[in-house]
């Protein structure tokens, strides 16, 4: 610290006796120290501020996820990020339906993403009709003295059902990109997958490892699309093949991208509203 520095200075002047010469040495070496020192703690302060800036507005979890405030997490019990994620502003995760969605490590969720679980339709039998039942018909006397039973309503040929909807969880992989304004009800979206902005992936529908979906399109109801491939079209189709080293070059850019948020947090959310 400067009042050790001075402390010790002062002690060696003193015992010099006055040394004009070796006193001006330790005189200046006192004035470098102690400037070394401020330009250390101003710079320690500014590059804390500007961490702090860069990642004004999100939330930092402990395993280095951003979140940002303006973000809408329902349910957030059921939602996992395993951590190095990013979720930008105006984005709503629907995790109040009671089934877990599953975000994986350098996720990046654009600005205006919707995620919400797809649901199947099943159909549930009637319960079966019991004696009991059958039983509890009651007879009325008619005119004549004869007497009419009357059913209470239940057929032994009766097959009518009731349909239940069951949500299905929502899982994306690893090093996977989701753009601006898209909505998400997947069943589950593998590793290394970019998807565009304004991008609709309907209920139910599989999206392998390492795909790529182009910017507006909508991938219908259950539709399974297999890795490598290039995805286009409104109904969603086939129009193209990724390269095999396309796995590593996703990695690299989540990572990257990831990297990048962290040290130029401003820059990247005014790409993200842009």
């Amino acid at each position: 610290s400067t009042n050790t520095h001075e402390t010790s200075i002062r002690t060696v002047l003193y015992s010099a006796h006055c040394n004009r010469k070796q006193g001006a040495k330790l005189l200046k070496l006192f004035d470098t120290l102690e400037t070394a020192e401020t330009n250390s703690n101003m710079t320690t302060q500014q590059q804390e501020r500007k961490k702090d800036d860069l990642t004004e507005g999100y939330i930092k979890t402990a395993a280095h996820s951003y979140v940002s405030r303006a973000s809408n997490i329902c349910g957030a019990r059921y939602v996992e990020m395993k951590g190095k994620s990013i979720i930008y502003r105006n984005t709503i995760v629907r995790g109040d339906f009671g089934v877990p969605i599953r975000i994986g490590r350098y996720v990046s969720i654009g600005n205006g993403t919707i995620l919400r679980p797809s649901y199947a339709v099943t159909a549930a039998p009637s319960p079966p009709v019991t004696k009991a039942a059958s039983a509890g018909s009651s007879r009325k006397p008619n005119k004549g003295g004869t007497s009419s039973r009357r059913s209470s309503g239940s057929n032994k040929n009766d097959t009518s059902s009731t349909a239940i909807a069951t949500y299905l969880p929502l899982g994306i992989g690893n090093h996977s990109q989701i753009g601006r304004n898209c909505i998400i009800e997947a069943a589950a979206v593998g590793a290394c997958v970019i998807i565009g902005n304004d991008v609709v992936l309907s209920k139910r529908c599989i999206l392998k490892d390492c795909v790529y979906v182009e910017d507006n399109t909508v991938v219908p109801m259950d539709m399974v699309i297999p890795p490598f491939s290039i995805v286009r079209g409104c109904p969603a189709r086939i129009v193209g093949e990724l390269p095999e080293s396309a796995t590593v070059d996703f990695v690299d850019m989540a990572v990257q991208r990831y990297n990048s948020f962290v040290t130029k947090g401003e820059e990247e959310e005014k790409e993200q509203v842009c």
